[in-house]
Order: C-alpha cells, then structure tokens, then sequence
C-alpha cells in the first residue's frame, strides 16, 4: 500500500511539473498607432517594461532588449518596434525550462502582461513634444463698439 501511495504522489508531482512547461507564446508585428511614431512607441515600451520591473540593458535604432530576473530565473528579450508596430521576441532564459519550443509558463504570463502594459503606455501617453497649453484669450477691456457704458 505503501509503494502505491509513493508512486501516486510521484506521478501527481511529476504532472503538475509538465503542466508547468506549455508551449512558448510568441508576440509579433502587433499593429498600434501613437503620435510621435517610433520615438513615441519606444518611450512607451520603455515605461511599460520598467513598470513589469523589466531592466532595460541596451538601446539600438528600433530595438530595445530588456531583461527580467528573480531569484532563480531569468529572461531576456528584444523589443523591435517600429511607429506601425512591434514585437517581443525571446532571446535567452535561465531556470525556465526553454527547449526551443516550449517554457515554463511563467514566460508566457510576463509577456502577456508586457502587451498589456505596451498598449496602455500607448494609449495614455502624451505626445512627447506636447508643450504648455495654449494661454487663454485676454477679455477684451474696451467697449464693443455700438454699446453704452
């Protein structure tokens, strides 16, 4: 009974392992739109991977790679965008189990939540260039013509 208890709960931890590694998401040519086209795109991939705690380590001409780490695992990607779209393409991971198709699930989820991030940036960011408001007309002080004072 004993040795039917052990194999039981090896194979349940052994699932629940695999249930862990699923297919690797792939997020490419995502269509947006943003005012200030590229520059204003790369401004906002920048915010949204600070805001996923994503570290930016370098910068090229429509490219951004940016690496995400934890106590046992990290991540490396590359932002390549443009001002019509852009994608996050997988480069290197540790601890995450990657075989060339397949990653922990975890990978996945931090992707998902970077497009999200991405596409609120977009929304909600303002033109870079936006200057001061323009100021309000001046109330005219003279009489209009044709009125008693």
């Amino acid at each position: 009974m004993r040795d039917v208890l052990m194999a039981l709960a090896l194979a349940v931890g052994l699932a629940g392992c695999v249930a862990m590694i699923l297919p690797m998401e792939r997020l490419e040519n995502v269509a947006i739109t943003h005012p200030d086209g590229q520059q204003g795109v790369a401004a906002a991939i920048d915010r949204a991977f600070a805001a996923r705690s994503w570290v930016v380590t370098a910068r090229r001409a429509g490219e951004t790679d940016s690496t995400l780490i934890g106590a046992d695992f990290r991540a490396d990607v590359t932002a390549i965008y443009t001002a019509s779209s852009y994608s996050i393409v997988y480069r290197d991971s540790q601890g995450l189990d990657y075989d060339g198709t397949k990653i922990h699930r975890h990978y996945n989820n931090w992707l998902n939540n970077l497009r999200i991030s991405i596409e609120r940036e977009l929304i909600a960011a303002p033109p870079l260039a936006a200057g001061a408001a323009e100021p309000a007309p001046t109330p005219r002080t003279e009489p209009l013509e044709g009125t008693a004072q």
